[in-house]
């Protein structure tokens, strides 16, 4: 299955996580805060302290806040997109996500 045609099939936040940073990232969201509202800060709000900086990188966290800066943000709950820490290297692959 091609990149695009994965993306696709995701819910519509996910899918602009996933294309603003990456999988991993995505996949920390969704561990931490899946099936809730999350607001991201203003950018200039942030700094490398900020707790969300610390989980997924102070540069993802940067690209989250420059694109919804301040707007709060349904982040999707499923467990077809999570999988065991024991299988983290799997998740840098489109297809096993599915």
């Amino acid at each position: 299955m091609k990149q695009d045609e994965y993306l696709d099939k995701l819910p519509e936040n996910l899918r602009l996580i996933i294309q603003l940073t990456d999988y991993r990232t995505a996949m920390i969201l969704i561990k931490h805060y899946g099936g809730s509202d999350y607001s991201f800060p203003p950018l200039k709000s942030i700094s490398e302290s900020h707790e969300l900086a610390e989980l997924l990188g102070f540069n993802n966290l940067k690209k989250l806040c420059q694109f919804w800066n301040g707007d709060i943000v349904y982040i999707p709950k499923s467990d077809r997109y999570l999988r065991s820490e024991e299988h983290t290297s799997e998740l840098q692959s489109p297809d096993h996500l599915v």
